[in-house]
């Protein structure tokens, strides 16, 4: 997966999270948290220790990481009484899971099976920009992201913008859903017959059937959950 489609994945993540706990805090935890392995791996495989690693995929990207997370997020609850370093811990495996870390073993179950393998990335970072922008599903999740985004957080802007963004919540809301129910039924689809995907710079069934179950859950949780409705629950205030 790519960056917009883990950003993405950590919104609904957060919203999910919010809804049930009642702090909205947990959108922008998760949203760091689907990213964090790459904005921790990629520069230390491919800038910091190049010769040493040699891959986009190390420290970050195994359950040990997960782990040492989830071990911080349980002290962390019984001192303050707070979930969101358990949110943030989730998060990640979310990312390990979108990346498909089943299929790099050695990595994801490190340091069980060794030291992490290298795997030569030749002009990453181009290659990487290049797929990101001729992708039309990461246009489709960052567009589904910033509507999301801008609505959860149309409270905290001025009060005519807020009223205007009101107004139009439900036709934007309309089309994202639109946008990732087409996206998701297509890419399975193609999973399921082994069609080529057009829209997507990758047609592996297995990536095609992420992509689609990425974009119809969060099509579904979009019309399960009434996203500008802070959660009613006894103790807890919006944050």
């Amino acid at each position: 997966m790519l960056i917009f489609a883990h950003i993405f994945a950590g919104t609904v993540l957060g919203l999910v999270l919010w809804r049930i706990i009642g702090d909205r805090r947990f959108i922008p935890v998760c949203i760091v948290g689907s990213i964090l392995p790459d904005l921790i791996d990629k520069p230390l495989g491919l800038t910091i220790f190049p010769q040493a690693l040699d891959n986009a995929r190390t420290f970050s990207h195994t359950l040990l990481f997960v782990g040492i997370i989830t071990a911080i997020a349980l002290i962390v609850w019984r001192s303050r009484r707070t979930l969101l370093i358990l949110g943030l811990a989730g998060a990640v495996l979310l990312h390990q899971i979108l990346d498909e870390m089943w299929h790099e073993p050695v990595t994801w179950f490190f340091p069980l099976g060794g030291i992490f393998q290298t795997r030569p990335e030749v002009n990453f970072y181009v290659s990487y920009f290049w797929l990101e922008i001729t992708s039309l599903p990461e246009w489709i999740f960052l567009f589904s992201t910033l509507v999301l985004l801008l609505l959860v957080y149309s409270n905290r802007l001025p009060g005519p913008l807020n009223v205007s963004i009101q107004k139009w919540k439900t036709p934007l809301l309309c089309v994202v859903k639109g946008l990732l129910c087409i996206l998701g039924v297509y890419s399975l689809i193609c999973a399921g017959t082994g069609m080529r995907n057009l829209v997507a710079p990758y047609n592996n069934p297995e990536n095609n059937l992420i992509l689609g179950l990425v974009a119809l859950a969060g099509c579904a949780i979009l019309i399960k959950i009434p996203v500008m409705q802070v959660p009613a629950i006894s103790g807890k205030t919006e944050r």
